[in-house]
């Protein structure tokens, strides 16, 4: 499935799996039984490259596959990711680069021109690799950037804001006004800001709106 030579290294294993799944995804022209094989084959390939040896091949191959396919299993997670969702996976790598931000950046924004819908998985992964990558500056720009071009609006605007405080809990130049600075009056609705309270809460320690714990 992945079309990769023996002893392929974890880097080239990720590569194809990204190349591959936007052929066989079943939301843009794949099935689904192509896409859970593509699945399977990845996650045994990158357990097999973990091992760094063949030699547990036989021993990992008469169990792991099978619970990999058994309920409540990775790839019964992951079956039901969007298309978006899985080429955000590579920026949850701890090497991920701002070269590989923008690429899946812009990937992200040509699946939502062509009608997949931005999620929480996606939205999460994004600013928080814009954080890790350039820190603060750099998350509020793509999250401005996603505002200006309508991935970011209403509850998925929220969605990203929340993300924002959740990465960016670190830096004391994010308050609780620069975030509401971020949310159209319009948008300000109660359940709006319930939200963005509890996140600020749960990620800074404190409620900014009464007082610190």
């Amino acid at each position: 499935m992945l079309r990769l030579q023996v002893g392929a290294s974890k880097a080239e294993i990720k590569q194809s799996f990204y190349a591959r799944a936007k052929e066989v995804h079943p939301n843009h022209g794949g099935s689904e039984e192509s896409f859970v094989e593509l699945l399977n084959a990845f996650e045994e390939l990158m357990a097999e490259a973990s091992h760094g040896s063949k030699s547990n091949r036989s021993a990992r191959t008469s169990a792991a596959p099978r619970q990999r396919r058994s309920s409540g299993g990775a790839t019964k997670q992951k079956r039901d990711y969007t298309l978006g969702e899985v080429l955000c996976e590579r920026l949850r790598d701890d090497e991920v680069t701002a070269a590989t931000l923008e690429s899946v950046y812009a990937e992200v924004k040509q699946l939502f021109d062509s009608g997949e819908r931005m999620t929480e998985l996606i939205i999460d992964a994004l600013i928080g690799a814009g954080m890790r990558t350039g820190g603060l500056d750099d998350a509020r720009a793509l999250l401005h950037d996603g505002k200006a071009n309508g991935l970011f609006a209403g509850p998925t605007l929220v969605t990203a804001l929340a993300a924002l405080i959740k990465w960016g809990s670190t830096d004391k130049r994010l308050t609780f006004g620069a975030i509401l600075e971020e949310l159209p009056p319009h948008e300000q609705t109660p359940e709006a800001l319930e939200a963005l309270q509890n996140s600020f809460l749960l990620h800074f320690r404190y409620d900014p709106l009464t007082r610190w714990l």
